[in-house]
């Protein structure tokens, strides 16, 4: 069975005699060796003003969109497709410094396409039609269905719920979602559990560049803490340091939230907000950097 995907808001270049610039040339020829690497399925292109008459033509069940706003308006237009953003191939070389990243970003997401696209095919229309399905649920229909996977006693389908809801997809709602679970999970998890959350979400700073970790630190009291240094956009310390409890074998979870409060560490997904406005203000620097 094929599955038809739609390329929304780029065409490739045509041997059509007029001259285009060497950028736009080196960009259409990155996007279209990067296409031969993955299984997408049946093909087809559309600018952003003509997606409504392709999907018309068309029926895709997959999308990729080169532009969130665009794909806002193509899910509000057709529900039951299952949506991705990605970069436009001039984004791809608009800054040299992060090219090999979005490069990386890119066939990331599109093996994970190529990988949808291979489980439809297995279940053949079956396939099909609950992928229609999943991507015509509303919030509360997607949440319950999550909810069930994540809470389930099957490791395979806890990870596939956790990967569907981290994905590249354009539901906005995805965001709170993923807020809403993060918090149901914390309620119930244990001190050691959220140490462990704790420290993956301060990973992500260590990653992008906003903190770097220090020496543990122990208080008067006996108590273990995994210490990190904010930075600035100009990778100096900041000199504000946030403590995560190393929550020990007997420790109940009031006990751990109590050292949280103690030094006034954000719980649950509130340090995931925070990674979020952090990425906001670095961007902007960077920007005006470049001007």
């Amino acid at each position: 069975m094929q599955i038809k995907t739609l390329i929304v808001g780029y065409k490739p270049l045509m041997e059509d005699g007029e001259k285009h610039k060497p950028s736009e040339i080196r960009a259409d020829n990155y996007f279209k060796n990067l296409l031969k690497k993955f299984n997408l399925g049946e093909i087809s292109f559309t600018g952003y003003n003509d997606y409504k008459s392709s999907i018309d033509q068309l029926d895709p069940i997959l999308c990729i969109v080169l532009g969130d706003y665009t794909a806002e308006q193509i899910k509000a237009y057709k529900k039951d497709i299952l949506l991705y953003v990605t970069y436009s191939p001039a984004e791809i070389f608009h800054r040299k410094k992060e090219q090999e990243k979005r490069k990386k970003e890119q066939e990331k997401t599109f093996k994970e396409i190529e990988g949808l696209i291979q489980m439809i095919q297995e279940k053949g229309k079956d396939g099909l039609s609950s992928a229609r399905a999943f991507a015509a649920m509303n919030y509360e229909e997607m949440y319950k269905l999550i909810k069930q996977c994540i809470t389930s006693d099957k490791p395979n389908l806890q990870k596939q719920a956790w990967d569907l809801i981290n994905r590249n997809d354009v539901h906005s709602q995805f965001i709170w979602m993923r807020a809403n679970l993060i918090a149901d999970c914390w309620k119930v998890a244990d001190a050691k559990s959220k140490e462990e959350f704790l420290t993956l979400a301060m990973k992500q700073y260590i990653d992008e560049g906003y903190a770097r970790q220090l020496d543990n630190f122990t208080d008067q009291d006996g108590i273990e803490y995994k210490q990190y240094m904010f930075l600035s956009p100009n990778s100096k310390d900041l000199n504000y340091i946030r403590r995560i409890p190393i929550a020990t074998k007997d420790m109940d979870t009031w006990a751990y939230e109590s050292l949280l409060d103690q030094y006034d560490t954000p719980k649950s997904a509130g340090m995931l907000v925070e990674v979020g406005k952090a990425k906001k203000i670095f961007k902007e620097h960077k920007t005006k950097e470049t001007k």
